[in-house]
């Protein structure tokens, strides 16, 4: 698909805006998916899924700079408006209600503006008409509760020149949506044109004149002030347009303005977990163990159940499974059943890898094998959470006469048809339609992700996953599935951790691998158990048929009642097909 056509420059200008609000509120990444999904959908339906990929320049510079501020975003737990608020120290900001009265405002708006909490619009220094524009525009978003950031500039009152209004609108809880409204009146944060200066590669003289467009300053004001000619100013512009990729100055405003005050932030991006993440657990705390392997990493796991009972080998996805139901956990022991449970690199405490691309996949094999060998394993079964299916392949044809069986719950095979993405919800389709035509940006939507979850809480983002599986719904929203999902998911996401680069290199590797080679030769030696939910989001119906189809050797056991979480459902039916393997 051209960039350069009319309707893609639309679209594109839309992600790019989107992009860096995303690197000031990882919150609003699902507005970036949807655009995103209208942007590469066309590219990824005519194209040959073994081969496509997708490449737009212009938008994986933006990316790339936008992780960079993404890093320095430093969040802190407030309530929602305040929590948006200390975004913004320079630039005047302030939140409004569905009343159009103001809730918050930072000490910015209070100076600059005049403002102070429960006043109305009326109180701006704006001309009567322009305050009625404001108002319907806040009204409509408050009434739909999803809207991109829309800008306006409007003519101050009190001085002689404009002022920017970008309206974004918060809705993440629906019975208390509000707008937040940052204006371009500032102080030049201390730094800011040097960090413009680096991201964007501009001269000391084109961040003047981009400081002075940020001022809502005329071209020919900018020439007066500088002692240059128009035509010298209007040359700047174009190059600096040309330099941050932008098509218009209002979008050199609205990136400028978006980024400010993420600058002025120190420090690296240490959020926290939602308040709401608090969840009184019975699952009985696990010490970690570890290997140190010969290239000096050390790696972790874990084991529960029956310390002496039949080996299991829990490969637990890469968002890190890592618990069960307690309940579940006490069948194990009283079954004799002996789970491990390997933190591989990047997760938890366990150090990353130091190679790149499909050779992480043979040291995470390797790593396993140590840990079994250090447990005095000699065969076990290979029970695998999600697309860790691929990891119990590589795994098994490595070490044929170590496992018995591969049980794949919630498994996957390899994509080979557009189709097989098109049917995806679009969260899945996200993560797994650019790691397999977009795998340059992973790195940013990773990030973003995680970012999110730990912004907005996991069962925030669980409900936006799974919002359209309502079998995963119930089945989180089971008490003892949710305290396993939750406590089992702190290796990859909580305050301690975030495995977002691991998981964007895995995720990477498994879309654009070949699992041929191993898949036949499991395929010959080793029974291979597939469990599915056909309300998963990521592997619907349609999708498990042509698995069965192209992989006839394989067995199929499927729930018309479960999804993605289908062990947490029906765990006493996957481990009653596990003990067949024991």
């Amino acid at each position: 698909m051209s960039a350069d056509s009319p309707v893609t420059s639309i679209v594109e200008t839309q992600i790019i805006d989107q992009i860096y609000d995303v690197a000031v509120d990882p919150a609003r990444l699902e507005f970036l998916m949807d655009s995103w999904e209208n942007f590469v959908g066309p590219f990824r339906d005519g194209e040959d899924v073994h081969n496509a990929s997708f490449d737009d320049r212009a938008v994986e510079m933006h990316f790339k700079r936008a992780e960079i501020f993404l890093d320095r975003l430093d969040a802190v737990q407030q309530n929602p408006h305040d929590l948006v608020l200390s975004q913004f120290e320079k630039l005047a900001a302030f939140t409004i209600d569905p009343t159009l009265k103001i809730v918050g405002l930072n000490d910015s708006a209070a100076e600059t503006l005049g403002l102070a909490p429960g006043y109305s619009l009326e109180t701006l220094p704006l001309h009567a008409a322009d305050i009625d524009i404001l108002s319907e525009e806040l009204r409509k978003t408050l009434r739909a509760k999803q809207s991109p950031t829309r800008m306006f500039r409007f003519q101050s009152t009190s001085r002689d020149r404009f002022i920017v209004f970008q309206i974004r609108v918060y809705a993440s809880d629906p019975k208390a949506p509000f707008a937040a409204i940052i204006t371009s009146e500032v102080g030049w944060p201390s730094g800011f044109s040097d960090s413009l200066k680096a991201a964007f590669g501009l001269s000391t003289a084109e961040a003047e004149v981009l400081r002075a467009i940020v001022e809502c300053k005329s071209l020919r004001q900018i020439a007066e002030d500088r002692g240059r000619a128009t035509e010298t100013i209007r040359a700047q512009v174009k190059s600096i347009l040309s330099k941050t990729e932008t098509h218009s100055q209002a979008e050199l405003v609205r990136i400028a303005l978006t980024l400010m005050d993420v600058v002025g932030a120190s420090g690296g991006y240490s959020p926290v977990m939602s308040g709401s993440e608090t969840v009184n657990t019975n699952l009985v705390p696990l010490p970690l163990k570890s290997i140190q392997r010969e290239d000096g990493r050390v790696v972790h796991y874990m084991t529960f159940g029956d310390p002496n009972g039949r080996p299991c080998l829990y490969l637990p996805s890469d968002v890190a499974l890592t618990r069960w139901p307690r309940v579940a956990e006490q069948y194990a022991e009283q079954n004799r059943i002996r789970v491990i449970v390997p933190l591989r690199g990047g997760f938890g405490p366990s150090d990353s890898y130091t190679v790149n691309t499909y050779a992480i996949i043979e040291e995470i094999s390797k790593d396993f094998i140590a840990i079994l060998t250090e447990e005095s394993v000699k065969k076990c079964v290979i029970l695998s959470m999600l697309d860790d299916s691929f990891l119990a392949f590589d795994l098994t044809s490595r070490q044929l006469d170590q496992f018995s069986a591969v049980i794949a719950c919630g498994g996957m095979l390899p994509l080979t048809k557009a189709d097989q993405y098109e049917r995806m919800h679009k969260w899945h389709r996200f993560i797994m339609g650019n790691a397999k035509y977009a795998p340059h940006l992973m790195p940013f939507m990773a990030k973003a992700i995680f970012y999110m979850a730990r912004r907005i809480g996991k069962r925030s983002l669980m409900k936006a996953i799974y919002g359209n599986a309502p079998a995963d719904i119930e089945t989180y929203e089971n008490p003892q599935n949710f305290e396993a999902l939750v406590e089992g998911t702190k290796y990859a996401i909580s305050n301690d951790f975030s495995a977002h680069n691991a998981f964007a290199s895995e995720a990477i590797i498994k879309a654009s691998h070949d699992w041929a080679q191993s898949i036949n030769i499991v395929s010959q030696s080793v029974p291979v158990h597939f469990i599915n939910g056909l309300q998963s989001p990521m592997l619907p119906k349609e999708t498990i048929d042509e698995f069965r189809e192209d992989y006839p050797w394989a067995t199929f056991t499927t729930y018309s009642d479960a999804g993605d979480l289908i062990f947490f459902k029906k765990w006493k039916d996957v481990l009653g097909i596990l003990e067949k393997y024991l």
